[in-house]
């Protein structure tokens, strides 16, 4: 059976529902994911966000049948991946990224066309297949070297080649971008966007809030293994009850208590977070907002910098509003933490979150 037969439910690719997973032994079991719901459509890109250890990768895995859930239903593009889950795969490509998934010493092309076999394409297609996927993304010159010469930015674009070829129609990205150059990462982008262009379904993790906001048509934010938040950018705000944020800017005098004014600052009325950056000894801050913004003055107060200045009002950004709602308990109460940065380095937030790899 190849890629290109169709299933009864082909729009959704992607249905997990109330889906759980634990690690550890019997009797110190700890929960992951916990009664997960999600879908993912074709044509669209699902961003699944979270602090580490909050269970993204895990459930990437579930979806990919590489782990088997504790409980729930996953079915992709109609077939049930936990009864049947070979079938499943053959209508999925999975990318963890980085140098792993390839065969170092072999060539590149050599490594296309054992991976499209393996994907059931069809051996007629297999050559125009793997010959359009390195052309598409810009790999065809190397089409013959080993992949152990590549770059880490090379090898993600020849992971993505490899989706091309199986056609795949569903997509599941395990941060895609992590530990490329600016340039290479704005490829790999531009690729995953023309994978959704093309009708693919697409289920990308990512710690990067600009790329979450460029490419995301839809974002699910998990905390603890559940997810606490879905959708748009401006649904989002909508639900925390975002205004816009205002932005402020004075030059640093001295070396007054930057986290006292911070604290003050993310007291005031209305206020739903704060984020703090210095520079060059210029001090910004921006206040993200509930109900308008709050009176100059007492901005200037509250900051304790008397010449502070409004530098204008926006909308909040993805970042912003993640931020914030990992800042809201399940009541919907707010922990008003500022996050501050001293040249360009984010301190607070998640720091002391458990790190994923007990997941994987």
């Amino acid at each position: 059976m190849s890629n290109d037969a169709v299933e009864p439910d082909c729009m959704t690719v992607l249905r997990m529902a109330d889906v759980t997973r634990s690690y550890g032994a019997r009797d110190h079991r700890r929960q992951v994911v916990r009664g997960l719901s999600l879908t993912v459509e074709r044509g669209r890109i699902v961003c699944l966000l979270g602090p580490n250890g909050a269970g993204k990768t895990t459930t990437v895995k579930m979806a990919s049948t590489l782990l088997l859930p504790d409980s729930g239903e996953i079915s992709v593009c109609g077939v049930d991946a936990i009864r049947d889950p070979f079938r499943a795969r053959r209508y999925l490509s999975l990318l963890f990224g980085g140098e792993r998934g390839f065969y170092a010493r072999a060539t590149a092309i050599d490594n296309l066309r054992f991976f499209a076999r393996v994907a059931g394409v069809p051996c007629r297609l297999i050559e125009t297949r793997v010959h359009e996927a390195l052309e598409r993304v810009n790999l065809l010159d190397k089409a013959n070297e080993r992949v152990e010469t590549f770059s880490r930015g090379m090898c993600q674009r020849l992971h993505i080649a490899r989706t091309l070829c199986s056609k795949s129609r569903l997509v599941l990205l395990d941060e895609p971008t992590t530990g490329l150059d600016p340039q290479s990462a704005l490829e790999v982008r531009d690729l995953i966007a023309g994978l959704r262009d093309e009708g693919a379904g697409i289920l990308l993790t990512t710690h990067s809030m600009p790329e979450a906001e460029v490419l995301a048509d839809s974002v699910n934010v998990i905390r603890e293994g559940r997810i606490i938040a879905v959708g748009t950018v401006h649904e989002l705000s909508e639900r925390l009850r975002i205004d816009g944020v205002g932005m402020y800017m004075d030059f640093d005098i001295g070396d007054g208590d930057h986290d006292e004014g911070m604290r003050r600052l993310a007291a005031l009325p209305g206020v739903r977070g704060v984020d703090a950056s210095s520079h060059g000894g210029v001090w910004s801050f921006n206040l993200i907002c509930q109900g308008g913004e709050p009176d100059l003055e007492r901005v200037r107060e509250a900051a304790g910098l008397p010449s502070l200045r409004r530098l204008g009002w926006r909308p909040a950004t993805l970042e912003e509003l993640y931020l914030a709602l990992l800042r809201t308990d399940d009541n919907g109460h707010v922990d008003h933490v500022g996050h501050v940065k001293h040249g360009g380095e984010l301190t607070g937030g998640n720091a002391d979150e458990p790190a994923e790899g007990e997941a994987a």
